[in-house]
């Protein structure tokens, strides 16, 4: 172990050594770092849809997008890489080494093809930037197409869409929203996990341009897109903001000039004329008549 003579898992190797047969097993037991010679296998690069049973022992190179990081148990960590042709578990082993891998990265891997209950895994010697390094390229996970192009027969495959948001639908367990492209309309689903993280940076409303990614689904016969984390949806373009109406500039009034108002002498009313009352006039007395 001090001489760093260990190999590893697909390597070639030949050893001498004292050998032990026992009722149950079969050792060799080595005398010395010496008694053991190495041939490395050289990395073979490949798709991640590539990699099948038939693959086991042989060391590759792989190149994904980081999907997710869960530690099973202790001493074990899994990483999900996934590229445009497939998805599968990259096992690190418990060192001392720290694993510094979030989803939505993109990396690159060598580690062995082992199997996993017969399912391909690739296994890493350690965990260092000499096993899993991130790369400054962004690797797709998806192929690009359009909304007419995802149809019923392409359910269970990933694709790439870029639109515009029609019609945003909360509901219970998460967001769904209709994009629009040139081609025609498609619903995406944001569960809830996905749609926390995204909620605070990318407001959707209606205009909203956005690329999504993930799985084709059917849902009730209606063609439907799930990413499956928030690095899935990506903003284009935000929605334009409504224009705020342009109000015509208050025009002070111009004062007006107010003529002096002219004095009118009052007019004056004439007394009405004293009128002399007439005397009465006496009776003239009748003359007798004889």
């Amino acid at each position: 172990v001090d001489a760093g003579h260990m190999p590893f898992i697909g390597d070639r190797v030949a050893v001498e050594g004292t050998l032990r047969i026992r009722q149950d097993s079969t050792s060799l037991t080595l005398n010395s770092a010496d008694a053991i010679h190495i041939q490395r296998a050289q990395p073979e690069p490949m798709d991640i849809g590539q990699i099948d049973a038939n693959a086991a022992l042989h060391v590759v190179k792989i190149r994904g997008q980081v999907r997710a990081v869960r530690t099973p148990y202790k001493g074990l960590t899994l990483v999900t890489l996934r590229d445009v042709t497939g998805e599968i578990d990259v096992a690190v082993p418990d060192t001392d080494s720290t694993l510094n891998v979030q989803p939505g990265q993109s990396a690159e891997a060598i580690g062995t093809v082992t199997l996993y209950k017969d399912t391909p895994q690739v296994t890493l010697a350690r965990a260092d930037a000499q096993s899993l390094w991130m790369s400054a390229d962004s690797i797709p996970v998806a192929v690009p197409a359009h909304v007419a192009d995802l149809t019923a027969e392409r359910a269970g495959q990933w694709a790439a869409v870029r639109g515009q948001v029609v019609k945003v639908s909360p509901f219970s367990a998460g967001i769904r929203f209709t994009l629009e492209d040139d081609t025609g309309r498609a619903n995406v689903v944001l569960w809830q996990d996905v749609y926390a993280v995204l909620s605070p940076t990318l407001q959707l409303t209606e205009g909203t341009q956005v690329t999504v990614q993930g799985e084709v689904s059917l849902y009730r016969g209606a063609v439907e897109i799930v990413p499956e984390i928030p690095a899935d949806v990506t903003l284009v373009a935000a929605a334009p903001v409504p224009a705020t109406p342009t109000l015509a500039p208050t025009v002070a009034p111009t004062p007006i000039a107010l003529l002096p108002t002219a004095t009118i002498a009052p007019t004056l009313t004439a007394p009405p004329p004293t009128v002399t009352p007439r005397p009465t006039p006496k009776p003239t007395q009748a003359l007798a008549l004889v």
